[in-house]
């Protein structure tokens, strides 16, 4: 086989490779950002904005992302194609070398984009090569010279570096691992959420910590697992009152797990917000959902209308809007007026306090609304929320003992496990000691680690009010 074959087929098989087993979320979140409509107002935005031959391109093929296989075929096209425009050009214009020149633009392409949130720039840059092309089509082609053979072996050795180079780039790694988190959240995934938002990995990157407490919430597992996160502050566990894309779309999901759709609502308009179009795939999806089960199905009707413009999701739209076509919206019964309704606030312990004197409690809710008391070391009220909430009569989680433990409560009346008195009392021994490296042992991974740390900096900033339980 050719060299002038192997080279592109290496570069193809490289890109494919790459996109499908090392960043499959990173080409999921890029469709879940993207948007593509056959509308006028899309079309007419689109065609009036800077880029408007790219933006629809990019555009059209981004929608087809989420589909396996088909969104890494998609990239590895988009390089390849760069890379054979590019040797074209340089051919027709008789440069030395021009396979392994091209060879390096296609490389470079591929490496400074695989870390980005839109495909816009690696298919702009294929459409000039392109057009490049086409113009060097009128200039006389020459005599080609064979390729040495040392070109298809120099091809190689470049294209598996520049593979490598992607696969252990710190920020690559990141997004991947927050687009799997993201990902699967949005799908109810949790094992999948946990797998990459681990204690290490939230080391690495905080904003895996929020999506790791929703799964575990989800579970039924944050008491137990909460403090084997690197956490430092009550900050680190969600991430209200940011207005971020990261933190729009999280506070998004974490409002649809509480059930509370209006919020939900708002927070995916937020998150649309900073998105080109102010709109996308997901925020189409997102609001179909919420307002359907808000019962606003004329809402959710309207959004299902908008996205049957677009070319891949079309079916699923229609089928949408033929289930509710007849659906009435349903009726506020509570008969309050919407200028005396409660309102979310930026504090979290204030939120989930109004929700549950509202009566709406759930498991997710009432962990989150401890865990925030355990954060803030407000011991006494975390007590007595765990008497109100009638703990004592079921299986207290194992963060839950030790902030009990800690608030001096009388064991016997609570379920405390044998194995978690036998680490109080070491732990206990150790700062009656003033046993710092036997301290650091016993509270690794368990909330008197965190209690100490919270503690150690109101002693710090000069709070005389800040005492170890005890002393």
């Amino acid at each position: 086989m050719k060299t002038k074959t192997l080279i592109p087929a290496v570069l193809f098989l490289a890109v494919f490779c790459i996109s499908q087993f090392l960043q499959p979320f990173t080409l999921k979140d890029m469709q879940n950002c993207g948007l593509f409509l056959l509308t006028p107002d899309w079309i007419r935005e689109v065609l009036t904005g800077p880029h408007p031959v790219s933006e629809t391109v990019a555009s059209f093929l981004v929608q087809f992302y989420d589909i396996p296989v088909v969104g890494a075929l998609i990239v590895a096209a988009v390089i390849t194609l760069t890379y054979l425009a590019l040797d074209t050009v340089l051919s027709r214009c008789r440069l030395p070398l021009h396979r392994i020149v091209s060879l390096l633009g296609a490389l470079a392409l591929w490496f400074f984009t695989s870390h980005l949130t839109s495909n816009r720039i690696p298919v702009m840059v294929m459409l000039i090569a392109a057009g490049l092309a086409l113009v060097s089509l009128l200039i006389r082609k020459g005599r080609e010279r064979p390729a040495a053979r040392w070109e298809f072996p120099a091809a190689l050795v470049l294209t598996l570096a520049v593979a490598a180079l992607i696969a252990t780039d710190a920020r690559t790694v990141r997004q991947e691992r927050l687009a799997k988190a993201e990902v699967n959240a949005v799908l109810h995934r949790w094992d999948k959420v946990l797998e990459a938002a681990t204690p290490d990995n939230s080391a690495k990157d905080p904003r895996l910590m929020p999506y790791a407490f929703l799964a575990l919430g989800e579970k039924d597992a944050l008491g137990d697992n909460m403090f084997k996160y690197p956490l430092t502050s009550p900050d680190d566990f969600g991430m209200e009152g940011e207005n971020t894309l990261v933190a729009n779309l999280f506070n998004s999901l974490l409002n649809e797990c509480l059930h509370v759709p209006n919020e939900a609502i708002h927070q995916i308009f937020q998150y649309s917000a900073h998105l080109p179009h102010g709109m996308s795939h997901l925020s189409l999806y997102q609001l179909i959902k919420y307002n359907l089960e808000s019962g606003n199905y004329t809402l959710a009707c309207k959004y299902a209308e908008i996205l049957s413009h677009n070319t891949k999701n079309r079916a699923a739209a229609k089928k949408v809007l033929r289930t509710y076509a007849d659906a009435v919206d349903t009726a506020d019964t509570t008969g309050h007026s919407s200028a005396l309704s409660l309102v979310m606030t930026k504090d979290a312990q204030i939120n989930l306090a109004q929700m549950n004197s509202l009566g709406m409690i759930t498991s997710n809710s009432a962990n989150r609304y401890l865990c925030y008391q355990l954060l803030y070391g407000d011991l006494e009220n975390f007590k007595r929320t765990m008497e109100m909430l009638s703990w004592p009569d079921n299986r207290i989680p194992v963060n839950y003992q030790e902030a009990l433990l800690l608030s001096e409560i009388d064991p016997v009346y609570w379920d405390i496990d044998d194995k978690v008195l036998k680490r109080f009392d070491a732990f206990t021994d150790a700062v009656m000691r003033g046993d710092n490296e036997a301290i650091r042992k016993t509270a690794l991974g368990n909330y008197w680690g965190y209690y100490i740390l919270i503690k150690d900096k109101e002693l710090s900033s000069g709070d005389s009010d800040a005492e170890f339980p005890g002393s």
